[in-house]
């Protein structure tokens, strides 16, 4: 076999990664997923999430309050283990190193990373913050290959209607302007939702 060198190609394949600015469903994995723990002791779960076409979103999730109670955006953990049929994961202890050169000290779950796994994601403008004016949200994990949602997995539904369904409303988001004394760590959504307790047999995986 022969290749003859396209440079174009091989410039083009050392370009950093777009960034995903678009409300709507995407199709990837996730490179990196991983929690860490802020100074005050809120608790955030982020994923790295790279779309088949080369787009890129980090997606932060307050995950645990300061008190150590659950926030709302914890159901979407668990949303992304069902859809990916995991039943339980384990953390190891990772260091994760930004691009301005600083580190921190993480629990990776790589049980999570490198899985083929829908995503819808909402832009949210938040006028408050000039340097990043949005960020992308996660809003429903799916199966990449059913377009299943965890509701319709656990519940073993005949087909996908809840993707399809929350795509036609979905619309960009932008939050009130914050006054200096608010605090930027508090879960945008606090409330944990209601939801029906599925025994272990229950879990069709």
């Amino acid at each position: 076999m022969d290749f003859t060198l396209n440079a174009d190609s091989a410039k083009e394949s050392c370009r950093a990664p777009s960034a995903i600015t678009e409300s709507g469903a995407y199709i990837g994995q996730f490179h990196d997923a991983y929690y860490y723990t802020t100074r005050s002791g809120a608790g955030f779960m982020v994923f790295n999430f790279f779309a088949n076409d080369g787009r890129s979103a980090r997606l932060n999730m307050c995950i645990t309050k300061r008190d150590g109670s659950d926030s709302f955006a914890r159901g979407i953990v668990d949303a992304v283990m069902t859809v990916l049929r995991k039943r339980s994961i384990s953390s190891t202890l990772g260091v994760i190193k930004y691009s301005n050169g600083n580190s921190q000290d993480v629990e990776r779950f790589h049980d999570l990373e490198g899985k083929k796994i829908g995503v819808i994601l909402q832009r949210v403008n938040d006028p408050s913050d000039e340097k990043y004016p949005f960020h992308m949200e996660l809003l429903t994990p799916f199966d990449a290959d059913t377009r299943m949602n965890a509701r319709e997995i656990l519940e073993k539904a005949p087909e996908a209607k809840a993707v399809d369904a929350r795509l036609k409303t979905l619309s960009d988001r932008t939050l009130k302007k914050k006054s200096a004394a608010e605090s930027f760590e508090s879960p945008k959504r606090d409330e944990a939702p209601a939801h029906d307790t599925f025994v272990n047999e229950d879990i069709p995986f």
